[in-house]
């Protein structure tokens, strides 16, 4: 089952993301840390309570395709000697090990996962066992 991002601008043309809902409401927050992963039912109930206070849809994008995929993984992973961005090119093109690790479990195993910080911390903690990388001295 995928897992979307729920992405908007403000009207100050700042990128804002879900972070909240109930019946009546929508919170966003420009911190992509703090977004949920919302399922399909999610965006219906999102959908209805949009059209309800006449406001405009906010565009869904499927976690494996998001453009910023491996950004809390990254955070973590700064961390640790690691050796995921030596490859620009390949980075920039989500063919890098880290990219590629975070669309899998986006793809395979995101049911579990509600926010996109706790993703991050996931898939980081899967690429420091796989790759035995070692923390940084500091």
């Amino acid at each position: 089952m995928s897992k979307y991002i729920g992405k908007n601008l403000d009207r100050y043309g700042n990128i804002i993301y879900v972070i909240g809902f109930n019946d009546n409401e929508i919170e966003f927050s420009t911190d992509l840390k703090r977004a949920i992963l919302l399922s399909t039912d999610d965006k219906k109930i999102i959908s209805k309570i949009l059209k309800k206070q006449y406001k405009p849809n906010i565009k869904y994008i499927a976690l494996e395709k998001f453009e910023d995929i491996s950004k809390t993984t990254l955070d973590i992973v700064r961390n640790y000697n690691h050796g995921f961005l030596t490859d620009a090119a390949k980075f920039a093109n989500k063919k890098d090990d880290m990219s590629l690790e975070c669309i899998n479990f986006a793809r395979n195993q995101i049911d579990n996962v509600n926010t996109f910080s706790e993703f991050g911390e996931i898939v980081a903690n899967i690429l420091i066992e796989k790759y035995n990388l070692q923390k940084k001295e500091q």
